[in-house]
């Protein structure tokens, strides 16, 4: 009981006070592994899917990934790390995330060899999600008071420190792909983390979220790092009111195409279940160690469909196809 108390009061960090005190502009930490990463993805009914991702580390160059699938054509994916450009937003030579006064975001994109360019709009129908106030605080302290507190399992927790934010939205805008102009539009997110990430720390990890075009939706966030057990965080989204954390839900990352799962928020007199189905996913490896594939699909939940991401990970020497 001792242990517990002091794990879920004193070892899970901040709650309240504002994410990025200083704004959401490039500020990596000085660790030798820190990132300042983020992340955007877009989804569409006519199948239409984009992920995109730049992440800024030590070292002055970014993580990038950039991946498109679009109905009847082969799909395109480009990772690699690439001088970041000296602005005070996350850019590199192609792509680009530029924040707006009215708190959306424009994606600039522009990869000539591959006959693409872009600029799409991000509106929020979220606030600003924050994870230090959003996580599932008594599964964590539970998991935390397991485990034997020792120098080791310190390091490792010290080891998944970061700020983390998340905001759903709506998307839209204009692709020319292969000498054809696309009219887009669609839902999604994006998210936000800053601070330490070591792959080499990661065993595997599951991150499910699916909005609709109100901002109605889910996230559900499963990781299991080195010397630690699996942590649970994520949300329930009730558009423009404040999302509520996860009291309820899987207990180990999800590494099934499709199924199903319970789900419960702050507030809800009981779990719901949730279904899913992957449609396809993106293939990408982070330091040589950890694959991400990054499936895209659609979830089933209390009678609509809410489209999203289903992004599954594992150390590559365990690592086999969820397909």
């Amino acid at each position: 009981m001792i242990k517990r108390w002091i794990a879920r009061n004193l070892m899970l960090g901040r709650e309240n006070g504002q994410a990025f005190p200083k704004g959401e502009h490039l500020d990596v930490p000085n660790l030798i592994s820190g990132t300042d990463s983020y992340y955007f993805y877009l989804r569409n009914k006519e199948g239409l899917s984009v992920v995109c991702r730049l992440a800024l580390r030590s070292n002055g160059h970014c993580e990038y990934w950039f991946a498109l699938s679009m109905p009847h054509l082969p799909p395109l994916l480009l990772e690699g790390r690439a001088p970041s450009n000296s602005t005070i937003y996350p850019s590199i030579e192609g792509l680009s995330f530029i924040p707006q006064p009215s708190g959306s975001w424009r994606v600039n994109i522009e990869f000539p060899n591959h006959a693409l360019k872009a600029t799409l709009h991000f509106t929020p129908t979220t606030p600003i999600l924050d994870f230090a106030s959003l996580r599932d605080k008594n599964q964590i302290a539970g998991a935390l008071a397991s485990m034997p507190w020792n120098s080791a399992s310190f390091k490792a927790l010290k080891s998944m420190k970061t700020e983390h934010i998340e905001q759903a939205g709506t998307w839209q805008g204009e692709l020319f792909w292969n000498g054809t102009n696309h009219s887009i539009q669609g839902v999604g997110a994006r998210d936000h983390s800053r601070g330490e990430r070591s792959w080499h720390q990661w065993n595997a990890h599951c991150w499910f979220t699916g909005f609709n075009e109100y901002g109605l939706g889910f996230n559900l966030s499963l990781i299991d790092f080195k010397g630690l057990p699996t942590l649970r965080a994520g949300y329930i989204s009730r558009s423009h009111q404040k999302a509520v954390g996860l009291v309820d839900g899987p207990v180990s990352p999800i590494a099934q195409t499709s199924g199903d799962f319970i789900l419960a928020g702050q507030g809800d007199l009981k779990p719901e279940k949730i279904d899913f189905f992957t449609e396809g996913f993106f293939d990408f490896t982070m330091d040589s160690v950890y694959k991400i594939e990054e499936g895209f699909g659609y979830f089933e939940w209390k009678g609509d469909r809410f489209l999203g991401i289903l992004e599954r990970g594992r150390r590559i020497n365990g690592f086999k196809h969820a397909f």
